[in-house]
């Protein structure tokens, strides 16, 4: 399967340098619903901070549940 990548330039709309990026889930989604909907890749570290709210995220195909 060949997924696309996303860059950090993919969300260069906040208001952070080019080198970083920084949100909410909440707003995150907002802006970005149409590159996150679908499964990809990233080209870089992304540390997500789960405060409260349940969910679950796949990453490498494989489903993880989230909590605070």
């Amino acid at each position: 399967m060949n997924l696309p990548t996303l860059t950090l330039q993919h969300f260069h709309e906040s208001n952070c340098p080019d080198e970083f990026y920084v949100n909410s889930i909440a707003c995150h989604l907002d802006l970005n619903s149409n590159l996150v909907g679908i499964p990809h890749s990233h080209d870089f570290y992304l540390c997500v901070c789960f405060l409260k709210g349940h969910g679950v995220h796949q990453i490498d195909f494989q489903s993880y549940d989230m909590g605070p």
